[in-house]
């Protein structure tokens, strides 16, 4: 069977082009576009920093909201809030009594630390302990 000259124009034509694109894809990307795309993670870093913050809290917590972030398919930092919303509503509310739980810090930069009542710290343990 003999092709015709537009057919084989038109073979040669997709053969040059995934020729073309199979060696653009061995080829290591050029400086410029490391330079580009180094400079968009920064862009998304930075703008994530508003949304960032790092807490110290108890590891039964901790593993707590682990749990329920799987269990849930709900990102922890997403409970977190939430909790935080309604601790500061019922905090100023009054239904919060931290005077109770404060403590002198040894730390120069704060006066007092909260010790978390027995009560709640054994709560807590009971309930990260019944999830796992």
């Amino acid at each position: 069977m003999r092709m015709n000259t537009s057919d084989a124009n038109a073979d040669n034509s997709i053969f040059g082009l995934v020729n073309a694109s199979i060696q653009g894809a061995n080829e290591p990307p050029s400086e410029e576009k490391k330079q580009k795309r180094q400079q968009r993670e920064r862009m998304k870093i930075q703008a994530r920093k508003e949304n960032r913050a790092t807490y110290d809290i108890l590891p039964e917590l901790r593993k707590y909201l682990k749990n329920l972030s799987e269990q849930e398919h709900i990102p922890a930092s997403q409970f977190v809030s939430l909790a935080l919303i309604r601790f500061m509503a019922d905090y100023e509310a009054g239904d919060i009594d931290i005077a109770s739980m404060k403590q002198p810090s040894r730390s120069p930069r704060y006066d007092w630390n909260i010790v978390f009542p027995l009560s709640l710290r054994e709560k807590l343990e009971k309930t990260s302990s019944s999830q796992s």
